[in-house]
């Protein structure tokens, strides 16, 4: 079973585009759109694009919209292998910055 539904992820604008209040993965992006800054997943992106202190307006996002039948470790398992294969500038571990990975993936 997939954790995403079907497509690529959709690259919004803050500040000019509405957000989804749904869970999912997001991926920061640089000015130049080249490559990723900071990956994480969400259970509402439009609220964590409100209080993530790294997000500015006119910053570029690209979001991936949860299948409605994922699971926590199946979305944390997600992460960590975006995280692995983009390696962002701003991660500090491979996903989840405060969750026991080894627990919860193990």
């Amino acid at each position: 079973m997939g954790v995403f539904k079907a497509g690529r992820p959709k690259e919004y604008v803050i500040g000019r585009d509405v957000l989804p209040k749904e869970a999912g993965l997001y991926r920061l992006r640089n000015n130049t759109g080249a490559g990723h800054l900071y990956i994480g997943k969400t259970n509402n992106f439009a609220h964590r694009m409100a209080t993530h202190h790294k997000i500015h307006k006119g910053d570029r996002v690209s979001f991936q919209k949860a299948d409605g039948r994922y699971s926590e470790h199946s979305i944390l398992r997600a992460e960590a292998k975006a995280i692995e294969k983009h390696t962002p500038l701003l991660n500090k571990r491979a996903g989840g910055g405060g969750r026991h990975l080894k627990k919860e993936l193990g």
